[in-house]
């Protein structure tokens, strides 16, 4: 699939709204906390899903990605994920701090979906920063209502 860097952009940057029918909890299981959510970008007629993960034993392994599902060819495409410092790799430097994963767009030309363009930042450090900065780079309209307490942060909090 030939995604551009500009169509690339367009899909993480259009406006969405979540379209789950209510908020849903974390399902737990095997030592994480799940939660899948429907996306709907009324402008650009496209759907995504969000994913967020969490272990329950290390709380900065996490990850909050995107994905888009493409009606016209039924498959899902990762474009995106905030992972949190999850360590075990000592290749990859990356994996010690909050990291961001891209679809790399050249493999997607040969239909291989994979999100290793990495790049570290420091924008977020904790589950509930990935998700806010998240749902701003991904101009989510309602996340707000979805993620109350991201968005009713204190400076003071750790």
């Amino acid at each position: 699939m030939d995604i551009s860097r500009h169509q690339f952009n367009k899909l993480i940057s259009c406006s969405k709204e979540i379209v789950s029918p209510s908020r849903p909890k974390f399902d737990e299981k095997n030592g994480s906390r799940h939660m899948n959510l429907k996306l709907y970008s009324t402008a650009e007629d496209l759907h995504f899903r969000i994913f967020l993960r969490q272990s329950t034993i290390f709380l900065e392994n996490f990850s909050v990605g995107l994905i888009w599902t493409v009606q016209e060819s039924n498959i899902c495409i990762t474009l995106l994920r905030c992972n949190g410092p999850h360590g075990g790799n000592k290749n990859c430097a990356h994996h010690h701090v909050p990291h961001i994963h891209r679809l790399n767009l050249e493999l997607a030309t040969e239909n291989t979906f994979k999100e290793n363009d990495v790049e570290m930042t420091q924008v977020y450090s904790t589950f509930d920063s990935a998700i806010y900065h998240f749902c701003t780079m991904c101009h989510i309209q309602n996340a707000q209502v979805y993620f109350p307490e991201v968005y009713n942060l204190s400076l003071f909090e750790s």
